[in-house]
């Protein structure tokens, strides 16, 4: 004698033949939904959970990935990115905000409190506080890690 499963969110048996499980929680197929549009999720080929929140992949990418710092599209995990502080940009992305012209390893930048790359050439240190100017150095960042 086999009892049915419990649904995870209206907790009521589950008595249909097919049923969703994520995590080891049975769901109603009707039932599993984003947390926060409440889109269904039961023909979706993806669903996150984080936080004990079940989310779509739009509301996981708008609320979890980090985007660059320039043009805000979310990191992808192959991505190659450059870190300057906390920031991170694609590697397209890293560019004075002048000129357009990408600092190599080793020359010297500057990031102004909205996330602007200035070269040397085209920012000056009178005008930039303590806190805004960069170590003179740049690394290329392109082995695994993943965006956080």
């Amino acid at each position: 004698l086999s009892f049915p499963e419990i649904c995870s969110v209206c907790h009521h048996p589950i008595l249909e033949q097919y049923f969703l499980v994520l995590e080891s929680r049975p769901y109603h197929s009707h039932c599993l939904r984003c947390a926060l549009c409440h889109c269904g999720l039961s023909y979706e080929t993806t669903c996150y959970v984080k936080n004990g929140l079940v989310l779509c992949r739009k509301d996981y990418t708008a609320k979890f990935r980090r985007s660059c710092a320039k043009c805000h599209v979310p990191l992808e995990c192959d991505d190659i990115v450059m870190r300057a502080r906390d920031a991170v940009f694609h590697v397209q992305c890293f560019s004075c905000a002048v000129c357009g012209i990408q600092p190599n390893v080793g020359d010297i930048f500057a990031m102004t409190r909205h996330f602007e790359i200035l070269c040397q050439v085209h920012y000056d240190l009178p005008q930039l506080d303590e806190s805004t100017a960069l170590q003179p150095s740049l690394k290329r960042k392109d082995d695994s890690d993943e965006p956080e």
